[in-house]
């Protein structure tokens, strides 16, 4: 739950989504006020906003550029999806995955959750992986 504050100095307690929604909102106030004036957020502030992932989707591929956050799920073929729901450390996955990244985008999956190369390589021992670089 979230306490905010109400004009008369009482906080009152508002849903976690609608706490959220509300500083969604005004993030992105601030971002349009700044790139109206010709200034951006650090890159840092952009990567504090929580990602949605949408229903049904394993990964979403987030892109930022000139202050705009685009947010592509990442999309499998039905067989390789039930795959990399059981298994996300295989192949086809990791491919998917490294896609995004090479296109300078961050992959988060169900949660908001990102994958980082860290996560990477802790599947890549999971399987007994080795990569020759």
């Amino acid at each position: 739950m979230y306490r905010a504050p109400t004009a008369g100095g009482v906080a009152a307690e508002v849903g976690h989504s609608v706490g959220t929604m509300c500083m969604n909102r005004a993030f992105w106030f601030l971002a349009s006020a700044l790139a109206w004036c010709g200034s951006t957020l650090p890159a840092n502030a952009m990567a504090a906003t929580p990602v949605v992932v949408p229903p049904g989707s394993l990964y979403v591929c987030v892109n930022e550029s000139g202050g705009v956050r685009r947010v592509v799920p990442i999309e499998f073929s039905p067989n390789v999806g039930a795959l990399c729901a059981k298994h996300p450390e295989m192949g086809p996955c990791q491919y998917e995955r490294n896609v995004c990244r090479r296109s300078g985008g961050r992959v988060y999956a169900a949660g908001g959750v990102e994958v980082t190369l860290q996560i990477e390589a802790e599947y890549d021992r999971k399987v007994m992986r080795v990569r020759i670089k």
